[in-house]
């Protein structure tokens, strides 16, 4: 075991720069110093007691270091972050550091962090928590720079629901992380205000990235293959903030057929095959991404009633919510399929197979739930098929003429956020 405490002072400009929506150099080494005034600079290696590194975490503060040498780190418990201001907790590579929570047996989460500023977390791997990986609670300022959440061997219901879990939070940044085997979403922001997403990889969980009642929110230069559902981005009834002004661009979304194996909830729904679905959300860009055989909806445009029919548990009685999806401008996407359907189909794959059962399904789907004055724009898909399937009336009427959608919406501007940046 090896335990250092070296207090030293080292001001390093800035605590944290605005992070735009651009490319980042993605070669940054390891070994050097975060953004960041560093006071305390915390050292462990693998050995280490547990209980120094609770101890540890817990008694952080402005401007500290907790540092991981490479090696196995194993966990039976939580560790937690309260109240602090400027801190990194950083490892020596994804592949080399591991916080390995196999054997946990006590708390929701492998690490929680609540009402935190400045917040970055990097080169590291989460492993196999019994909840989720890594959550982040009321916090202001929160990265995610190249971590890993997984649960190893074979994906089950069991797993945790959440891998990487930034939460009714502002200026949140994720890029460069990896997720695998989350029994919901692999990399989910949720209830936030300020959200970027990149360079990321999503593979094996039910919603490999997902978006959910966000406001200005950034998804680009992500891989999302062999989930159930690709990227989702949603809106859900009964929470305070609901989603507005999302870009989705620039992703490779392929091959997400999984098997569903959520426990339940909304994401229980999500039928295998999905590429993107928007869920009742507002102000939404979809554009230059290459959607790829995902063979059940390529993209899917749905009303929140529509799922709420195959699950008596997700009816609600928010007056405030609107199911409706509006403002969607979806242009410039490279979409292509075969006509195998994935195995193992849920409720909504079942009844969409059957409304195509030669394995023609068109490539765009629109549940074709409207009202007046809602506005749903399609442009510039190549190849791409469409039809607004006629959900409403029990699929009698489909359409299949693009023609009422063919307009175009002022592209949304960039958002950007405040979080810290690894240099």
């Amino acid at each position: 075991m090896k335990f250092t405490f070296t207090k030293y002072l080292l001001l390093v400009l800035l605590v944290a720069f605005v992070v735009s929506c651009g490319k980042d150099d993605d070669d940054d080494p390891i070994d050097e110093t975060p953004v960041g005034t560093v006071y305390n600079k915390i050292s462990f290696s693998p050995g280490a007691a547990e209980d120094d590194i609770l101890a540890a975490f817990i008694q952080m503060e402005t401007g500290d270091t907790i540092s991981f040498e490479a090696g196995n780190y194993p966990f039976t418990k939580s560790l937690s972050l309260l109240d602090i201001d400027s801190v990194v907790i950083a490892g020596a590579g994804q592949e080399a550091t591991i916080l390995d929570f196999s054997n946990q047996i006590e708390g929701a989460e492998g690490i929680l962090a609540t009402n935190c500023k400045m917040l970055m977390f990097a080169h590291l791997t989460v492993r196999n928590t019994v909840g989720d990986a890594i959550k982040g609670k009321d916090c202001d300022g929160l990265t995610f720079y190249k971590v890993t959440a997984e649960w190893t061997g074979e994906v089950s219901s069991n797993n945790g629901a959440y891998g990487l879990y930034p939460v009714q939070s502002a200026n949140v940044l994720l890029d460069g992380c990896i997720a695998r085997g989350a029994s919901d979403a692999g990399l989910y922001v949720g209830q936030c205000n300020g959200a970027i997403v990149k360079n990321c990889i999503a593979y094996e969980n039910v919603a490999g990235i997902e978006v959910e009642n966000t406001m200005n929110a950034e998804v680009f230069d992500n891989l999302a293959y062999d989930n159930t559902g690709g990227i989702l981005i949603f809106d859900l009834p009964n929470l305070a903030v609901s989603g507005n002004h999302c870009r989705v661009f620039n992703n490779e979304i392929r091959d997400n057929s999984h098997q569903n194996f959520a426990k339940s909830g909304v994401v229980g729904q999500v039928p295998p095959g999905t590429g993107i679905m928007i869920l009742s959300t507002k102000t939404v860009e979809v554009f230059n991404n290459t959607i790829t055989n995902n063979n059940i909806m390529g993209i899917g445009i749905i009303n929140y009633q529509v799922l709420a029919v195959f699950d008596e548990d997700l009816a609600t009685d928010d007056e405030n919510f609107d199911s409706y999806p509006d403002n969607i401008y979806i242009h410039d996407n490279t979409i292509s399929r075969t006509e195998n359907y994935p195995p193992g189909l849920n409720d909504v794959g079942n009844v969409l197979q059957l409304q195509f059962p030669s394995g023609d399904m068109p490539d765009i789907i629109f549940d074709g739930f409207t009202r007046e004055g809602q506005q749903i724009c399609i442009q510039n898909n190549g190849d791409a098929s469409f039809v607004d399937i006629d959900a409403d009336n029990s699929f009698l009427n489909k359409n299949f003429d693009t023609a009422p959608y063919d307009c175009s919406i002022t592209p949304l501007s960039e958002s950007t956020v405040n979080a810290p940046i690894w240099k």
